[in-house]
């Protein structure tokens, strides 16, 4: 037993660690899984068909985007709010776990701090259970919370075993996820690669789900985000799905204690690859390293934003005998009469996909600042590198992709929904529309920068930014918030291009301010001190 020893003081430990991020996590999950029903009843469920959204539903691109379709003979708002919310909340949950373990575990090993601790009378298995019981305990309480908020919001068709069950299909999920990344920290000596392969391997999962979902049951089963699908929540509500996930996670966790007895501290089963002997060319500028450190979130990024485009493409067909069957969104879409239905629509999606977009632009800012904290960019700052290079280099970079993105974005919707509509606009009108948000884009990317140069430890609140500004652009736009209630986002100042004229003032003005601030934040990283560990 020495080999646990102290496991209890390092789980209050690492639980005061995240007393504050982790109830955010687990509050933020449950009030996704549950926030949409009334929601989801108001404007998808009543005077509406059910067989109307039964048929967009059973779009294959919707299946594979969803899941498939349970209980379509009686489609209540408890069948049809699982089939579009459940395989996105796990994702979450999962998520949450993948960086949750990560931190705990082989993070704390390559920054040192776990050697301390082994310096102590603490077992060499205690930091490993401690973060495990910690998983177990969070995805636990979520399980409880997204429970108890589901059953709060009682709709048609929710009962109370369904509630249980979907908050039992986040913990499960969640926990299974914690044992696959604790097995992967023991293989992996770096903390990026073993994050990259938790998060290939969700991405793999989920790809899997929706190939498995179109054309073998089989296939889809052998996911666990397929798997928990088949629980068929609200519908015939089937608990073996958490029972094997349930396992499944156990099993992982056996497993990963049984690998972490055969390798040292610091060290994986896999050794970092040689690099070359001589570095390329292209590293020779500020610019192509942080080009060459981002890459592969880059082009993950662009898979992403152009399979939801995409997808979102796939249903333009249906999307107006959708809106007819709806008093409220035909409400929402009574915009001009001179247009039609999809695009009144564009305006829409590509706000939506603009959010989308600027979480990797943030995310280049906050590398930047990871970077920085590592120490790895005090090495570079002993050379003859400027900081005020090294920080436009980023800045560079990340405003690059946006554009690169919102290209995808267009090209996505234009091409796929061209298979499924006859009429389609012409792809310049989805270029415009997407290239409109730019500067809202560049916008939050320049506050996240500031954020980065003068206050890097709240850099954390221009994601919360995003978060708050998907609320009050896209559900104030189902939901009929004030108009004023969408410009407290850039977002918000955007024309709805192509129902309204394209205002080019107030992209101008988000562009100077972007620019402004951008300028501040090169001279706030110049002149402090660099914030190491």
């Amino acid at each position: 037993m020495k080999r646990f020893a102290k496991t209890g003081a390092l789980f209050r430990f690492f639980l005061r660690r995240d007393r504050i991020r982790l109830p955010l996590w687990i509050a933020a999950i449950a009030g996704f899984a549950a926030g949409y029903v009334p929601l989801f009843e108001q404007v998808l469920m009543e005077d509406v068909d059910p067989s109307v959204f039964v048929s967009m539903m059973e779009n294959p691109a919707m299946i594979a985007l969803a899941g498939p379709v349970y209980g379509r003979a009686d489609y209540h708002t408890g069948a049809a709010y699982a089939n579009m919310m459940l395989v996105f909340c796990v994702i979450f949950a999962a998520i949450m776990n993948i960086f949750l373990v990560v931190r705990h575990t082989r993070a704390d090993e390559e920054a040192g701090r776990a050697e301390l601790l082994r310096a102590r009378p603490v077992g060499a298995a205690a930091p490993l259970t401690a973060t495990l019981l910690l998983s177990f305990l969070a995805n636990g309480l979520l399980a409880v919370l997204t429970t108890v908020f589901l059953i709060f919001f009682e709709a048609q068709g929710m009962t109370a075993e369904g509630a249980w069950l979907f908050g039992a299909a986040l913990g499960v999920v969640g926990w299974f996820f914690a044992g696959l990344t604790a097995l992967l920290a023991q293989l992996s000596e770096n903390t990026r690669s073993v994050r990259t392969g938790a998060f290939l391997l969700l991405l793999w999962f989920y790809l899997q789900r929706g190939i498995g979902d179109l054309f073998s049951e089989t296939l889809s089963r052998l996911s666990p985000l397929g798997l928990i699908l088949r629980t068929r929540l609200y519908v015939n509500n089937e608990w073996w799905p958490v029972g094997i996930l349930l396992a499944g996670g156990c099993l992982l966790a056996g497993f990963t204690f049984l690998l972490s007895r055969k390798r040292d501290l610091g060290a994986g089963f896999f050794a970092a690859r040689s690099g070359r002997r001589e570095a390329s060319v292209f590293l020779s500028s500020p610019f192509g390293l942080a080009f060459r450190q981002y890459r592969n979130t880059m082009g993950i990024w662009a898979l992403i934003v152009f399979l939801v485009a995409a997808m979102y493409g796939s249903v333009f067909g249906e999307m107006e005998s959708f809106v007819e069957n709806n008093v409220i969104l035909r409400q929402m879409f009574a915009a001009d009469p001179d247009l039609d239905i999809l695009e009144q629509f564009i305006g829409m999606l590509n706000a939506i996909m603009a959010i989308l977009t600027a979480i990797p632009v943030v995310g280049a800012m906050h590398r930047l600042a990871g970077e920085e904290k590592s120490g790895y960019a005090a090495h570079l700052f002993g050379r003859a590198v400027y900081r005020r290079s090294y920080f436009l280099s980023w800045t560079v970079l990340s405003f690059g992709l946006s554009i690169l993105l919102q290209t995808l974005t267009a090209v996505g919707f234009y091409y796929v929904g061209a298979e499924v509509v006859e009429n389609i606009p012409p792809l310049t009108t989805f270029l415009i529309s997407a290239y409109s948000y730019l500067p809202a884009i560049w916008l939050v990317g320049a506050v996240a920068a500031v954020l980065v140069a003068l206050a890097p430890g709240l850099r954390a609140a221009s994601y919360i930014y995003l978060g708050l500004s998907f609320v009050l652009v896209y559900i104030g736009s189902v939901a009929r918030f004030p108009d004023w209630v969408a410009k407290l986002t850039p977002f918000g100042y955007v024309s709805n291009y192509p129902v309204e004229i394209l205002k080019l003032l107030p992209l101008a003005v988000m562009t100077g301010i972007a620019l402004i601030l951008l300028v501040v934040s090169v001279i706030g990283y110049r002149q402090r001190d660099l914030k190491n560990g």
